[in-house]
């Protein structure tokens, strides 16, 4: 079969309509013959290929018209007509994507058709032409591309004024936007009412008239700059306030506050920078208020007679002491119980907690090393005296040289034989093979008994064989308490630990002398004046005050300075097994300041840091978990798991990495090895980021990035399970620390 096909190809002409949409049409008008030269008539498959080149090149575009298409081309008396571009479009196999003959024309000046009948491709390949006004393109109204705005780095002088009905928008890589000089002013913008602002204008940066405000904002942005050194630069001769500069959002300045802020009505402000106080804020109902979009905390400050009223889901308030292991929680659970204050330590003599009475030099450590309470005071519980309403009774706890647990009871001599059985938990408590004494006493008659056997679950007493065989008597087993057996009893010393002063107990009995009578001292007197006359007689009390002077009572006036001083060197301290982070020393303070001191907080000396282990996680922990790390880490930094499935956790390195796990909860610069806290979802912390891959703007979804340990923007789509948080604040370039909400997606 014989098919021929002039080479006639025109553009689709359009209806002359202002501002219409040309069609990405071309039409295409053929003759069709057979082999014996007559015309042809009926539907047929054709495919028009656009290429490159004459022979062989690259496939462009490809446009189908046939009946599985359900758009073949019809033939009739050898005629067709065929629109290219409006069949069915597809991208041809060489490089770049094309499904537009608009694009096509736009990238090639050469293109060439092919034509497929059926299964045969005819030859050769035709060049597709200009129509003869498309050569008058390079013009536009008849005038030549140099009258118009081009967006080439070219320079252009436009005479006369320039209107952009849409408004104007600069931007240079030296840092400036738009720029303008004149004797009067660099700019000056105006409307028909009188409303005008100048910029440069005398020694003024912007000065602005208006008849409601001389500044005023619409939409989401009051108003907007940018710049190298800030957004914006506002001054009088004493006070200036910039904008976004490289480091801050706000730094101003003033002779009396750096920045001043108030209500309508003046019963809300705040001074920033007010004399040599930070903040200064004040309020009808709180000097201020704080709290978190994204979860439950919440703080007022000065509210009514309080001086700090927080709240939150997981407790009341929560502060740390950088580099050390101390936590404290305020109105919070340990996971049993709910608690007002609750403490944490979890480093070897550390403890959660620390109480002194500088009055008395009465001090307590809570949960230090194996002790519930240690301290230089006495226990006690006290009561109301039902005798007198206008006192108490005040009982001291018996101390000793052990920990001792003790049951007691009545039982019956039948026999000359008792068998007792003792309290069920007091072999739950006591060591059964050391340290069981028993005390007997008989009722009722002066008869001997004796301890025939003991342990924790059985007593067995024997009465005298010729004595009476059957009476009552009371017993008290002592025992150790199991665990508690080896509690050293001499220590190196840490700190003093002083006699506390009587001083509030001189001043009570000054007052009340009767109340004297109750004390032991008084108490044993008038026992051992009844009892041994002489005995009281030979006393001269001098061991006894030899022995309190060898101690010695705490005088507050001398030795107050002793209490907060720093102890001694703990004299058996051992290694440490957590992981601690380390902090810079502090910078030394300028010529002529004195140094910070340190807060009164404590005075037990801690051994020094031992090289990090690994920790073993706290019992509670603000939103955070301890998992190992394989290398060292700081706070903010991004992990994910190690490609070799090992437990240990490493800087993220790859892009949108679906290994991806946390983030380090920590301060800038914090360092942890062996084991490092992760911040847990739900909670904000800082984060490293590298806005090299894209500028990340407030609430985008973050990914691992290629920067070890950083995060990246994720775009609008990121991969599930690459996801690692959601950021609160904007980095336009470089690296730098952001708060990010920490979420998995």
């Amino acid at each position: 079969m014989k098919k021929t096909l002039p080479v006639l190809v025109l553009l689709a002409a359009a209806t002359a309509t202002p501002a219409a949409v040309p069609p990405t049409l071309v039409n295409y008008q053929g003759v069709l013959r057979d082999a014996a030269d007559k015309p042809r008539n009926g539907s047929f498959n054709m495919v028009f290929r656009f290429f490159d080149a004459l022979t062989v090149g690259n496939e462009i575009l490809v446009d189908s018209h046939t009946s599985g298409g359900a758009n073949a081309v019809t033939v009739t008396g050898g005629l067709f007509s065929v629109a290219l571009g409006g069949g069915t479009v597809t991208d041809g196999s060489g490089a770049g994507s094309y499904t537009s003959l608009s694009d096509v024309f736009r990238d090639y000046t050469a293109v060439y058709l092919q034509i497929t009948i059926g299964a045969e491709v005819l030859s050769p390949r035709i060049r597709i032409q200009s129509a003869a006004y498309a050569l008058n393109s390079s013009n536009l109204a008849g005038k030549p591309a140099s009258s118009f705005v081009d967006t080439t780095s070219t320079s252009q002088t436009k005479t006369g004024h320039f209107i952009v009905g849409g408004g104007f928008e600069g931007n240079n890589s030296s840092g400036i936007g738009v720029q303008g000089v004149g004797t009067t002013a660099g700019g000056s913008f105006f409307d028909n009412s009188g409303n005008t602002a100048n910029v440069a204008s005398g020694g003024y940066g912007v000065t602005a008239y208006g008849t409601t405000v001389g500044v005023a904002g619409n939409g989401q942005t009051g108003v907007s700059g940018y710049g190298n050194v800030t957004g914006g630069s506002f001054g009088s001769l004493v006070s200036t306030a910039l904008l976004a500069t490289v480091t801050e959002g706000v730094h101003a300045n003033g002779f009396l506050v750096g920045g001043y802020f108030t209500n309508s009505t003046g019963d809300a402000r705040a001074s920033l920078g007010d004399g040599r106080v930070g903040i200064s804020a004040g309020g009808s109902d709180a000097g201020g208020f704080f709290s978190d979009t994204n979860a439950s905390g919440a703080a007022s400050v000065a509210v009514g007679d309080i001086g700090i009223s927080a709240s939150g889901v997981q407790a009341g308030a929560y502060f740390t002491k950088p580099a050390t292991n101390a936590q404290a929680y305020l109105a919070a659970s340990n996971g049993f119980t709910e608690n007002g204050v609750y403490g944490l330590s979890y480093g070897a003599y550390e403890s959660p907690s620390y109480f002194v009475n500088q009055y008395t030099g009465a001090y307590a450590y809570v949960g230090y090393d194996a002790y519930k309470i240690v301290g230089n005071g006495s226990v006690n519980f006290i009561q109301n005296d039902p005798t007198d309403p206008s006192h108490v009774i005040v009982y001291t706890a018996p101390e000793g040289d052990e920990a001792a647990v003790y049951t007691r009871g009545t039982a019956r001599l039948a026999g000359g034989t008792a068998r007792v059985a003792l309290g069920e938990t007091f072999a739950r408590v006591a060591n059964p093979e050391i340290g069981l004494t028993v005390q007997l006493t008989a009722r009722g008659s002066a008869v001997p008994l004796a301890v025939e056997t003991v342990t924790t679950s059985e007593l067995v007493v024997r009465g005298p064989a010729s004595g009476p065989q059957d009476l009552v008597f009371d017993y008290a087993v002592w025992g150790l308490r199991i665990g508690f057996e080896d509690r050293p009893v001499v220590e190196p010393k840490r700190q003093e630990a002083w006699i506390p002063a009587a001083t509030q107990d001189d001043a009570l009995y000054a007052a009340q002398p009767s109340l004297r009578a109750y004390s032991a001292r008084q108490r044993f007197d008038r026992m051992e004046r009844a009892a041994d006359p002489l005995r009281v007689a030979a006393r001269s009390g001098s061991s006894a005050d030899a022995l309190k002077a060898a101690i010695h009572v705490y005088d507050r006036n001398a030795d107050l300075s002793g209490v907060l001083a720093t102890p001694t060197a703990n004299a058996h301290a051992t290694p440490q097994t957590h992981a601690r982070p380390t902090e810079p020393a502090p910078a030394a303070p300028p010529a002529g300041e004195p140094a910070t001191p340190l807060p009164a907080t404590g005075t037990r000396a801690r051994s020094p840091d031992p090289p990090a282990q690994t920790a073993t996680a706290p019992a509670f922990a603000p939103s955070t978990t301890q998992i190992e790390v394989a290398e060292p880490v700081e706070g903010g930094d991004v992990l994910a798991a190690a490609p070799d499935e090992s437990a240990a956790l490493r800087l993220a390195s790859t892009q949108a990495d679906p290994a991806v796990v946390g983030i380090v909860a920590g301060a800038a610069g914090a360092r942890w090895t062996g084991t490092a806290p992760i911040a847990l979802a739900g909670s904000v912390v800082l984060c490293k980021v590298d806005a090299a891959y894209g500028a990340i703007v407030r609430s985008a979804l973050l990914v691992a990035s290629p920067t070890p340990g950083h995060a990246m923007t994720g775009g609008e789509s990121p991969r599930p399970g690459t996801v690692i948080g959601k950021a609160l604040e904007s980095l336009e370039a470089g690296t730098g620390t952001i708060r990010v909400l920490v979420m998995s997606r």
